[in-house]
């Protein structure tokens, strides 16, 4: 099984070539592009807990990148 890892963030503006991923068939960014460190992150949820921790049906990939 691969071993996940957090999630890339790359600079990315309209009329940009993009490319299908292999993990999951989406388009994103290239490799050339340079990877940025977003101030806000909006992150899907079903709830969280009282310790904040997110309850959800995901992959845990933004769990790992926050």
């Amino acid at each position: 099984m691969k071993k996940y890892t957090p999630l890339k963030y790359r600079l990315h503006e309209f009329g940009d070539d993009l490319k299908k991923s292999q993990l999951f068939n989406v388009l994103e960014p290239t490799s050339e592009k340079p990877e940025v460190h977003p101030h806000i992150l909006i992150a899907p949820l079903l709830g969280f807990m009282d310790d904040c921790h997110r309850i959800g049906y995901g992959g845990g990939f933004y769990d790992r990148t926050i």
